[in-house]
């Protein structure tokens, strides 16, 4: 069993990569065809297992764990000569202030209805509005609502937290979810 080495994160094919002599964190960004461009460059994590098989103790450190900076996709400083063994564990954080372009759309008796980019965190329903050029004077301001669509991940969390939430007392359900 030479062993593997596991690639985790923000890289393009996470996964686990037979063992080589003398490979680097470089060689398996490599294989794992480099870092997306939401990975942090703070820093990459290696996970070591621990392996005294001559102790009678059992201790409670079960890994050391080694941080590297990261520049170009490629680690530096002395990141860049630190030899892999087997069964290391590589981890590429997501970068704190990554965020995909979001959007949002703006239906109804507004000025320019469509689709507008939300151009920061925390965007309020009236931002949106103005956005569009503001409500119209045949708009019934008060009626207005917001839809918000979820994806699968999102679906699945609250599907999770509603079950264990007694249906009766509840005005959602998972069969609404489910629509």
């Amino acid at each position: 069993d030479i062993g593997t080495i596991t690639m985790v994160g923000d890289v393009a094919k996470p996964g686990s990569f037979p063992f080589v002599a003398n490979m680097t964190v470089q060689d398996v960004i490599l294989q794992s065809g480099g870092l997306l461009e939401s990975a942090s460059l703070a820093k990459l994590d290696v996970s070591r297992r621990i392996r005294k098989q001559d102790t009678e103790h059992p201790s409670d450190t079960i890994s050391q764990v080694f941080s590297f900076p990261i520049r170009d996709g490629l680690v530096v400083g002395a990141g860049s000569e630190f030899v892999l063994q087997p069964y290391d564990q590589i981890y590429v954080r997501r970068s704190p202030e990554y965020s995909p372009q979001r959007h949002v759309r703006v239906e109804g008796e507004v000025v320019f209805p469509g689709m507008y980019a939300m151009p920061v965190r925390g965007m309020r329903l009236s931002d949106a509005v103005k956005m569009a050029g503001g409500a119209t004077a045949w708009a019934y301001v008060h009626g207005a609502r917001l839809e918000r669509a979820m994806n699968e991940e999102e679906r699945s969390r609250l599907k999770a937290a509603l079950s264990m939430v007694d249906a009766a007392s509840d005005s959602l359900s998972i069969d609404k979810i489910n629509t």
